[in-house]
Formats: structure tokens, sequence, C-alpha cells
């Protein structure tokens, strides 16, 4: 398989056997989080092609890392004509890179280069979206409320938004709420 991962900045075009086992040794030395774009069907020979094809986005040590955005990278990939005069399949090849992502867990904002005073104002505005989000929850919603999507939708751990929850003094609503709904 050939895969292509990005940490936001850089993106990697590289080939393994086994795409999720690469992408954790990778992100072992990688600060950033590694999300993959494209798994696809392919060799050596599509690897070096394709290493070829975005040889003009190469990062200043010759390796297979480049600096293009995801328009570029899938502009780029689009034109590119396999042995068999085929394009490549870059819907099947993003549909694997989902599936391998929704297996990572998502990790807290990466904050590299930001000043302390905007992490702050970022974490504050994101509770507050948060809490307002389970108020109109609260009594409106046919479903319980559950923290799991909030974590994804807001960066925080379960444990985080418990103690957003219980400080906010919603605790005893959201409990009544999943209550009513839970008879």
């Amino acid at each position: 398989m050939v895969y292509v991962i990005t940490d936001g900045e850089l993106t990697k075009v590289g080939k393994a056997k086994d795409v999720e086992k690469r992408m954790k040794g990778l992100q072992t030395g990688n600060g950033r989080k590694l999300r993959a774009i494209y798994i696809l069907d392919g060799n050596t020979y599509l690897e070096k092609a394709i290493h070829k094809k975005l040889a003009k986005f190469r990062t200043e040590v010759a390796n297979e890392w480049f600096k293009l955005d995801k328009h570029t990278l899938d502009s780029m990939l689009g034109s590119y004509k396999t042995g068999t005069k085929q394009r490549l399949d870059l819907i099947q090849g993003a549909h694997r890179a989902r599936l391998l992502n929704s297996k990572t867990p998502d990790v807290k904002k990466d904050y590299l280069g930001v000043k302390r005073a905007d992490k702050r104002r970022d974490v504050k505005e994101r509770r507050q979206e948060l809490l307002n989000d389970l108020k109109s929850q609260i009594g409106v919603s046919k479903k319980m409320i559950s923290y799991a999507p909030l974590v994804q939708r807001y960066g925080f751990t379960k444990a985080e938004i418990s103690y957003f929850v219980k400080s906010s003094r919603l605790a005893k609503d959201v409990y009544l709420h999943n209550q009513s709904i839970g008879k």
C-alpha cells in the first residue's frame, strides 16, 4: 500500500504493508498529530512515481516529506495515471484513510508556537461553547446526553468535560435529563 499522511504542515508519501503500524512508528518521532489522507493500492513503482510528480514540493532535506496543501495534492494525484492508463482511485484511498483515522483517537489541540494567552482564550471559548451546547440540549433533546461526541467536537477529555459540567452546576440538570429520557 502507498500512503499519503500529513501532520498539518508537511505531507509524507511512503509505502508499507501495514499502514497503521507505520503511522504509529512515525507518530513516535513527530510532535504533531499525523492523519492519513490517502491509502492507495500500489507498490514501490507507484510510490516513486508520486515522489517524482511532487518533486518540486519536496522539503529542503531530500526525503519523502513534501510541503503542499491538500488542493495541490489532489490536483497532482488526480491527474496521475497508473501503468494501465487508469486514474488513481482517490475516493477509495480517502475512504481507507478515514477508516484508519477513526481508529486513532484525536489528541488535544496542537499549541506549538501559540502564545500562552491565546491558548487560554481558546480553551475558555471552547469551554463556553461546550456548556452552551449542553444547556441547549437539556430538556429539548430526545436523546440522552453523552460526553463521547463532545470529546470529539470540542477536544476535551471526558474528565475535563465532567469537571466543567460540575463546576458550572449543570451536572444535576444533565442527570435529570438523562433520567427522563431513560424512562
